[in-house]
């Protein structure tokens, strides 16, 4: 039997129960007694398994238990074991009631709903009813009775735990209204002066949080960029002393980094730390687990927000043992945290102004005292007093770098932590990589500034950083001061701040600044004391440089060079000499004074003989430094020319070399009747000068590689680099100058643009590199026939620029026929292909004053000139002027035509004349005129279509229209496809698919015809285009199939639906043979490639019964009907199609030639006097089928007729080439009949009317 159950009289005496959950003594004693076999270990431990199998799927408690390990978990589950059997065998007393309402707050604090607890507490009743029900020794009313007993017991838990539960929710509102309460409180605290120490009032706002919020401990932090350590700025709380040593990183790689405060950085949320086993326990907090317990630190709450620098702020609470906070307090914690670093920020930007000031000031009255011209050490003082005077520096420690000691030595220490800093050692210069450079010896060696943080921290310092007032240094800063770039730092002035962002940027830069205020003072004062000792020579040196301003060659800045030296009356001569061509001896550049020429016969040696005395120029030379002698006499190396220094008295030497363009140049040699001249002050001096003359010869080195540069930059810059020529810049330059020259003389100026014929076809058939020689054979051809004063340029591509003097515009036609003539033997030599050219020109002064005006009108009339055949040259003016402004005109007005509707497209139906039905309607562009008539293309598009802005405008307003045309025939029922021409400049843009994309997505029903000239133009970007066109369900259509020379490939490899005959090879091919060929080749190609063929330009019956008998039945013409207004279309479209009455047999290929006579238009013998009767198409035809067909009546007839037609001559009477051009028509037509019925017989020629014969056809020609 397990422990006695106390009975309501018993638990009543110790707490409160409810009457409704007293046990009676017998059911006490009855729960007693069945509690052992109901609380068994092994039921326990299967219902905590259940019970947390069912917690997973709970949607309250998934996300707590996501993260839980394995560990974790068994405690969990042994505890839930533990407490399901203590709800039948522990006392219900006290102590049990403190423990459930510490569980249920817990709950509560977890963020559980109430109706959580209630289903959990279902689950136990559940399973301890159902193992009550399974005792076997119970009657029936002790079965019912411990049925009731459990459910009190399990009732009364629940209780217990939800009077937890509810007083932590109390709680929440009273954390809730404390927090306000400190956001009130610290909002207060911040309004507080500018300047107010941040550490101060960080502690200050710590103290308030841990009063009002009645925590263990609080504290705040600090990340500083770039930093993974926090630092921690004020704590408060009876558990502060948990802050003193604390370590937290943002670093997740580091223990010190997984904690709270480390995710809260990295996350940006805040973090809540239940007071439960569940937490402490946890991996993260391992770091900190045993010092928390030490100092009774239960739940924590962490926060951090991002600072205007890149840093963070972090904020820490604490609760002691056994206390957590309640759920839904991280927003008033990030607004707590948010606070705390506008705060910062506030006093951050306060603290760098007020500190800016105070050096700006210190650095005012440094050079207030710096104009007194003090000495080194007074420069000094000045420099690192005033620093401490009036930028509250810690301590300014100034170290000495003397050349020739190893060590930096402190010459003075000033400031409040000056007997500190004097305790630390003095630095030793170390090599640059030695790895133990002190930060004084680092700013040293690396000639820059050195900022370290947090000093203390760097054990690789002294213990004197660590102890004492050292220890509250927050940064230190090192900085050299240079006299020149090139030399060592003469000292390092170390500062000591209090603060870690001291050093800031513009702080650096004003710090920066004060230093080369002192550097310059030492500079000065070294200046001053050599110009003291050497003013003679100073103005030899600044003669000098006089003569660097003034030279103008080489040859006098080393004349005068030496002359000054002379002059200065140090040196009695001066000579500059260098090594021959040979290398033997040294020749002489210049000299000054007496001898100084003579040195020449001296042939002094350039090469270097060791061990053999040498003279000074040569030593000087090979070393590459200056060498002296004080005194000539007393130098065995110059006993040979002992005579020759004693007649000219020269006592005693120097001589160093002249480096140019950083190479030993020459030697530079000066001497003195005076013995022990060359002290060292003069020899430095002496070498400024040699220094000098070197960057003079830099200079004029400079100047003439300049003068070079320039003059190569601006023939490339004027000259085109393929064929030599100027180029467009060069023409307009000196067109605006000759323009000039013109008006000012009152002569003729001629503005003339020539552009290739056929230039293009050159790089496409024979590439590129053709095309380059192709333009530099027509370059030196023009260039050949250029008269004085004529500028002949290339102005880029295939065009070329004119500006001649003329006397009057005849001379144009002779200079035109000059150019032309050279581009075709140019063309004819480099190309082999027929290449011309085409001329445009203007004159000033009667087509413009302006020369953009006359570029523009030669452009014009070059077009013009193209426009009428090429090869010919125009002068703008009459109708060349009339197109321009037509031009200009529709530039203006169509994009206003267009957003105004005044640009619409007209119908023109196309058929399938045998099938007997419209099949589609081309839409074809008019713009109405402000007469309300409609101007064709032909008055507009030869503009709009060499404008990419308005071709793109319009083929946008084709798309949008086609879109709605085709819903408006969709809702009327009429299933006609719409075609729409798109132009060649707008197909190959880059935005024409995103224009399709945006105006009509769908191409369902519609085509795009896309002329030959496109596919000509771009094989490859025009193959991605159609692809994409066909994907997105356009058909297409070559339109004027035949005017390209390239047709039968392009049709074959771009994925065309339809070829559209052109309308000239359709108006001529009843009368010329080569269209009529174009026309049967494209119904061959139509058959072979599946592609459907249609017939532009079909206007009269003969046209139609040519096109019939030629196999074609898709036609579009005005022998349907002209183009029509979209409503008047939709009017009259049922009664567009003519009816045959009976359609004439399609003619096979072979035979096509028959039919060449049949046509109502094969009056004109043009073809017939371009061959004898044996060469001409009928004639071969009559060759090949005379086997064939030889028998048939008409055909020994037909042949003849044909050869009596080609014996006709222009000069044969009218009357007898009109018979036998009728008798002919006439015994063809025969033949053809006779050919036909004879194909049918044999089953070899279809009949189309055949295929049509209840068409019911209204039109009954046939020819």
């Amino acid at each position: 039997m397990g422990p006695p159950i106390q009975s309501s009289s018993a638990l009543s005496s110790e707490v409160s129960i409810p009457s409704f959950l007293c046990l009676s003594a017998e059911e006490g004693d009855l729960l007693a007694r069945s509690a052992p076999r109901l609380a068994t270990p092994e039921r326990a431990q299967r219902f905590a398994e259940t019970f947390y199998a069912w917690l997973r799927h709970v949607p309250e408690t998934e996300p707590i238990l996501h993260h839980v390990d394995a560990g974790a978990w068994a405690r969990l589950r042994a505890g839930q074991s533990r407490h399901y059997r203590e709800l039948l065998t522990v006392p219900y007393d006290r102590e049990r009631r403190r423990v459930l309402r510490h569980l249920g707050a817990m709950h509560q604090h977890m963020g559980l709903p109430s109706e959580w607890l209630n289903g959990a507490y279902a689950l136990y009743l559940e399973d301890l009813q159902a193992g009550a029900n399974a005792l076997p020794d119970l009657s029936a009313e002790d079965h019912q009775s411990l049925r009731k007993a459990i459910r009190k017991r399990v009732e009364l838990d629940r209780f217990w735990q939800m009077e937890g539960f509810q007083e932590a929710t109390l709680e929440l509102l009273d954390t809730q209204k404390r927090f306000y309460q400190a956001l009130a409180e610290i909002g207060g605290i911040t309004q507080a002066e500018a300047g107010e120490v941040p550490s101060s009032m960080l502690q200050a706002i710590a103290d308030r949080l841990a009063k009002i919020l009645e925590l263990s401990l609080v504290w705040i932090g600090c990340l500083s960029p770039g930093d993974p350590w926090v630092r921690i700025m004020a704590a408060a709380g009876p558990a502060k002393a948990y802050a003193d040593g604390l370590r937290v990183s943002s670093d997740p790689a580091l223990p010190e980094g997984q904690g709270p405060v480390g995710q809260a950085i990295r996350s940006g949320k805040a973090q809540m730390t239940a007071d439960i086993p569940l937490a402490w326990n946890e991996p993260q907090f391992a770091v900190w687990r045993g010092k928390a317990e030490r100092f009774g630190l239960g739940g924590n709450m962490t926060a951090a927000a991002r600072r205007e620098d890149g840093g963070m702020v972090t904020l820490s609470l604490y609760r002691g043992t056994g206390s957590s906070f309640p759920d839904g307090l991280d927003s008033l914690l990030s607004s707590l945290v948010q606070e705390l670093a506008t705060f910062l920020d506030h006093q951050s930007v306060t603290t760098r102004l007020l500190r800016l000031q105070g050096y700006q000031e210190a650095q005012r009255h440094l050079q207030q005292e710096l104009l007194a011209q003090p000495d080194p050490t007074h420069i000094y003082q000045s420099l690192a007093q005033n620093l401490v005077r009036f930028a509250e520096t810690e301590g300014v420690d100034v170290l000495l770098a003397p050349p020739d000691s190893p060590v930096l030595e402190r010459a003075l220490v000033v400031g409040p932590l000056a007997e500190a800093i004097r305790t630390l050692p003095t630095p030793y210069k170390q090599a640059a990589d030695s790895p133990e450079r002190s930060l004084p010896d680092k700013a040293w060696s690396t000639r820059s500034a050195q900022i370290r943080l947090y000093p203390a921290e760097d054990p690789a310092l002294p213990n004197a950083w660590r102890e004492g007032p050292l220890s509250g240094v927050g940064a230190v800063g090192a900085w050299p001061l240079l006299l020149t770039p090139e030399e060592e730092p003469v000292a390092v002035l170390v500062i000591f701040a209090r603060a870690p962002d001291t050093f800031s940027t513009e702080l650096t830069h004003l710090i920066n600044e004060m230093i080369q205020s002192a550097a310059t003072a030492l500079r000065q004062y070294a200046d001053r004391q050599a110009l003291a000792r050497l003013t003679t020579l100073y103005h030899a040196l600044t003669a000098e440089g006089d003569l660097l301003l003034r030279a103008g060659d080489e040859r006098r800045l080393l004349r005068d060079t030496c002359h000054r030296l002379v002059e200065s009356g140090l040196f009695t001569a001066a000579w500059i000499g260098q090594p021959d061509d040979d290398g033997r001896f040294f020749r002489y550049l210049a000299a000054s004074g007496p001898g100084a020429q003579a040195l020449q016969q001296l042939q002094i040696p350039v090469a270097d003989s060791s061990g053999v005395a040498q003279p000074l120029v040569t030593r000087a030379w090979h070393s590459g430094r200056i060498h002296y002698n004080q005194d000539h006499l007393a130098d065995p190396g110059l006993n040979p020319w002992r005579d020759f220094l004693l007649r000219y008295r020269w006592r005693s030497a120097a001589a160093v070399p002249i480096r140019r363009n950083g190479a030993r140049w020459a030697v530079l040699a000066v001497i003195a009747d005076e013995m022990g001249i060359f002290q060292q002050a003069v020899l430095e001096l002496f070498s400024r000068i040699a220094l000098i003359l070197g960057h003079g010869l830099d200079e004029l080195d400079l100047r003439r590689s300049l003068r070079e540069e320039r003059d190569r930059q601006q023939y490339l810059a004027l000259h085109d680099p393929l064929t030599d020529m100027p180029n467009r810049a060069y023409f307009l330059q000196t067109g605006q100058e000759a323009l000039a020259r013109a008006r000012r003389e009152q002569e003729q100026l001629a503005i003339g643009i020539l552009d290739l014929d056929g230039f293009k076809e050159v790089n496409d058939v024979l590439g590129h590199s053709a095309g380059d020689r192709l333009l530099q054979s027509i370059a030196g051809r023009l260039q050949g026939i250029r008269r004085g004063g004529d500028v002949v340029t290339r102005l880029g591509g295939d065009e070329f620029g004119f500006h001649f003097l003329v006397t009057d515009a005849g001379d144009l036609a002779l200079i035109s026929q000059r150019i032309l003539t050279a581009v075709v033997s140019a063309a004819a030599t480099a190309a082999d292909m027929p290449i011309s050219g085409s001329i445009g020109w203007a004159l000033f002064p009667g087509d413009g004053e302006d020369f953009d005006i006359l570029f523009a009108r030669a452009d014009e009339a070059m077009y013009a000139a193209k426009s009428a055949g090429k090869s010919t040259f125009r002068l703008y003016g009459g109708p060349v002027s009339q197109s321009a402004q037509r031009r200009i005109w529709v530039h203006q007005h169509f994009p206003r035509a267009i957003a105004s509707e005044q640009v619409r497209f007209f119908l023109q139906p196309q058929a399938d004349v045998l099938a007997g039905r419209l099949e589609g309607v081309e839409m074809l562009v008019r713009w109405r005129r402000e007469d309300g008539r409609w101007n064709t293309p032909g008055k507009f598009m030869f503009v709009v279509e060499e404008d990419i802005h308005l071709i793109r405008g319009l083929g946008i307003w084709g798309l949008q229209e086609a879109a709605r045309l085709r819903q408006r025939f969709a809702q009327l029922g009429l299933a006609l496809g719409i075609s729409l021409n798109i132009g060649a400049r707008h197909f190959l843009h880059p935005a024409f698919l995103d224009d399709l994309e945006e105006h009509c997505p769908q191409g369902k029903g519609i085509t795009l015809e896309i002329t030959e000239t496109v596919a000509l133009a771009d094989l490859k970007t025009s193959a991605a285009i159609a692809a994409a066109l066909k994907d997105r369900g356009f058909r297409l259509s070559m339109d004027d199939f035949g005017t390209g020379y390239s047709s039968l490939l392009y049709a074959a490899k771009l994925p065309f639906d339809e070829l559209k005959l052109d309308q000239d090879f359709v108006r001529n091919f009843r009368h010329d043979h080569a269209s009529f060929a174009v026309a049967g080749a494209a119904r061959l190609l139509g058959d072979l490639s599946g592609r459907s063929l249609i017939a532009e330009g079909i206007a009269t019956p003969a046209d139609l019964a040519l096109w019939m008998r030629m196999g074609g039945t898709r036609i579009q013409g005005y022998h349907l009907s002209p183009p029509l207004a979209e409503n008047a279309f939709l009017t009259w479209h049922s009664w567009l199609l003519p009816l045959l009455r009976t359609a004439p047999a399609i003619c096979p290929l072979e035979d096509l030639a028959l039919l060449i006579h049949i046509t109502e238009d094969a009056e004109s013998l043009r073809e017939l006097f371009r061959h004898t009767a044996e060469a001409c198409p009928l004639g071969i035809w009559f060759a090949q089928k005379q086997g064939k067909y030889g028998g048939l009546p008409g055909f020994a007839e037909a042949k003849a007729v044909h050869e009596r037609l080609h014996q006709l001559t222009p000069d044969s009477p009218t009357r007898e080439r009109a018979d036998l051009q009728r008798k002919m028509r006439e015994i063809t037509t025969q033949l053809y009949q006779e050919v036909a019925a004879l194909d049918r017989r044999c089953g070899r020629l279809p009949l189309q009317a055949g295929r049509n014969a209840d068409k019911g056809w209204r039109y009954a020609h046939e020819s």
